[in-house]
């Protein structure tokens, strides 16, 4: 119950800071939006509880490398991702934080996301490698269907005072990566 309580303050707080900046985004002097690919890995399960069964994890960590930034390609360390799954229907939803890496600064924020069932996502990016795995243009991946939403500000470096907000599309094939393409709305405050 903690835990639920915690991850509900982080995105209160997110949503509150978002808020806040919501006026100087209306007149950003950059803004604009950017196609993204992200190959995802899992580093640590968490802690792992199937109760009626659904998955119940908590803690789990993992990486991402996403392309596609003007500010190029960005590493992503994926800490507290809490989710809920339903082992019948493969349907569930969860959160994490995260802290980003790109040659020119770092950002923070926090990811919702939804599992929706099983089924098979056509990857239409550019061939992209991360981890030992490697999407292709083109190539249809079967696996948990997924979709997120990210909330992201920028901390350091030429990205501080970055503002974004992602929308992904995805695939978990297995349980070790994922695969996902979306877009990235961005303003500078």
């Amino acid at each position: 119950m903690k835990g639920k309580i915690a991850l509900i303050a982080l995105a209160l707080g997110l949503l509150m800071l978002f808020a806040a900046a919501a006026p100087a985004m209306a007149c950003p002097t950059e803004r604009g939006t950017y196609a993204r690919w992200e190959i995802a890995i899992h580093t640590s399960p968490g802690t792992e509880v199937v109760t009626d069964g659904v998955l119940h994890v908590q803690g789990e960590t993992g990486s991402i490398t996403a392309f596609g930034a003007p500010w190029g390609p960005e590493t992503i360390v994926v800490t507290n991702q809490n989710y809920e799954l339903d082992l019948t229907t493969y349907t569930g939803h969860g959160s994490y934080t995260f802290v980003g890496t790109f040659a020119t600064g770092t950002v923070e924020g926090i990811a919702f996301f939804s599992f929706s069932g099983l089924g098979a996502y056509t990857y239409n990016g550019p061939d992209i490698s991360a981890y030992g795995h490697t999407a292709t243009t083109g190539s249809t991946y079967p696996g948990v269907l997924t979709s997120d939403v990210t909330l992201d500000h920028g901390t350091s470096g030429a990205l501080k005072g970055l503002n974004e907000i992602t929308c992904d599309k995805g695939v978990a094939p297995n349980d070790i990566y994922l695969i996902f393409g979306g877009t990235t709305a961005y303003g500078f405050t």
